[in-house]
């Protein structure tokens, strides 16, 4: 990585991602949600990643894993519709057997603690890694709205000088997605400076017709 390409990423990273810090060695989902709306308030952010679960200061005051787990979920999703913030909950699953020597595929149910990790989410992700064939598989076993989408895979193959993974069928992704970004963005800025001439042009010509 060059110097104008870490700079990039910086510049990129400081002005889209808000991190959230614990005080101390531990937070609670309750301090998460409540920095968040903060953040909302704040930098109206859209988006919200919680990672990992296990993470997280979990006090069960008397009530069962399962129990808990359905009223933090419920939570979450109440913040989701509040804000209209979509939020990404990433959790390990618990032990994963192994068949012939190799992991076996997890699922949504594979999550330590409940059937609510399935039950409670819109749209359910599971990233797996084959280490036989070193690929990633990611797998989309629900989606709760059909206009977002649908149950599906897709095989991807990780990329280590950009660290991006990329679809396993085409050929390896090495592009500075930065510099496509900025090209981009100059090329509308281009686009509205043009069009504000175009106006301030076209308001011209009018004004100079009337005072024929």
């Amino acid at each position: 990585m060059t110097i104008n390409e870490l700079n990039q990423a910086t510049s990129f990273l400081r002005e889209r991602l808000h991190y959230i810090y614990p005080q101390d060695d531990s937070i609670s989902l309750d301090e998460i949600l409540e920095t968040s709306s903060g953040l909302v308030a704040r930098h109206a952010i859209n988006g919200l990643v919680i990672d990992p679960w296990n993470e997280i200061d979990h006090n069960y005051q008397g009530h069962t894993e399962t129990q808990y787990t359905d009223k933090a979920l419920r939570k979450i999703k109440h913040f989701k519709n509040k804000h209209e913030v979509d939020v990404f909950l990433i959790a390990h699953p618990t032990k994963i057997p192994r068949e012939n020597g190799k992991f076996s595929k997890p699922n949504l149910y594979s999550v330590n603690g409940s059937a609510a990790f399935y039950n409670k989410a819109d749209n359910g992700i599971v990233v797996y890694r084959n280490f036989d064939t070193n690929t990633t598989e990611v797998l989309v076993e629900k989606v709760k709205f059909r206009h977002l989408g649908t149950v599906g895979s897709v095989t991807m193959k990780y990329c280590s000088l950009n660290e991006r993974f990329y679809d396993a069928t085409r050929s390896e992704d090495r592009y500075n997605w930065l510099e496509k970004l900025q090209e981009a963005k100059k090329v509308s800025d281009i686009e509205k400076a043009t069009q504000q001439k175009d106006y301030e042009l076209g308001t011209y010509m009018q004004a100079f017709e009337t005072d024929i």
